[in-house]
């Protein structure tokens, strides 16, 4: 999970994240710890908590979809992300692993050739 070239998230139902890799930690500047006592919808920037928790309940393990974001930096900065998300059961539990990437990078580049 470490060497994963994305942030890797894991979390409840609730949006209680569980578990992370150090992306995780680069791409919103917070330490493991941090992370581990937040929720998924501390860190984003650009969903209605409503609308995700909606999108959580419906979901059953095995489906997986994919959303374009906006993370909220530690210092406040927002970064464009896209997230891959999948619902799996572990044990009795119902949990949501996403791999988030930074495409800001990426988005501004687009931009740029657009403007040529």
């Amino acid at each position: 999970i470490e060497y994963l070239p994305d942030a890797f998230f894991v979390h409840d139902e609730s949006g209680s994240i569980l578990d992370v890799n150090r992306h995780a930690s680069d791409l919103t500047g917070r330490s493991r710890e941090e992370l581990l006592a937040l929720r998924i919808t501390d860190l984003d920037a650009h969903f209605d908590e409503t609308l995700l928790r909606a999108q959580w309940r419906a979901a059953k393990p095995g489906d997986t979809w994919e959303a374009q974001s906006l993370s909220r930096h530690r210092d406040g900065h927002v970064t464009d992300i896209d997230a891959h998300v999948v619902c799996y059961r572990y044990g009795d539990e119902k949990l949501f692993l996403s791999l988030v990437r930074d495409v800001t990078a990426r988005l501004a580049e687009a931009a740029a050739l657009r403007q040529r």
